[in-house]
């Protein structure tokens, strides 16, 4: 199994909304249930990060486009000195297809 930035952090998993008063915090393996693909079955699970992520960690910074404010994040990035690719798409801000919820 690959390393991942969860190996390196402290975390804690939600099968649901993190802020819902009912959800406590669960397993990775109980966040994705009887799912037997890449997402969990509810499609508001949460892995909530409880430090700071390295910033050696951040491969990528994505921006919702054309919506995001993409030069303002290219900005930040820039004056900060990092070297963190920002790419503009809307992939990762849609509706899941997969659920009908």
């Amino acid at each position: 199994m690959p390393v991942t930035i969860l190996d390196r952090l402290q975390y804690k998993c939600y099968a649901h909304n993190a802020a819902r008063y009912d959800t406590p915090s669960c397993s990775i393996e109980d966040m994705f249930g009887a799912s037997n693909d890449e997402y969990p079955e509810d499609v508001q699970a949460e892995i909530m990060i409880e430090s700071a992520i390295p910033v050696s960690a951040i491969e990528c910074i994505y921006v919702d486009y054309p919506y995001g404010p993409s030069a303002d994040v290219r900005n930040i990035v820039d004056d900060s000195g990092l070297n963190i690719p920002v790419v503009k798409s809307h992939k990762f801000f849609t509706v899941r297809r997969d659920k009908d919820k």
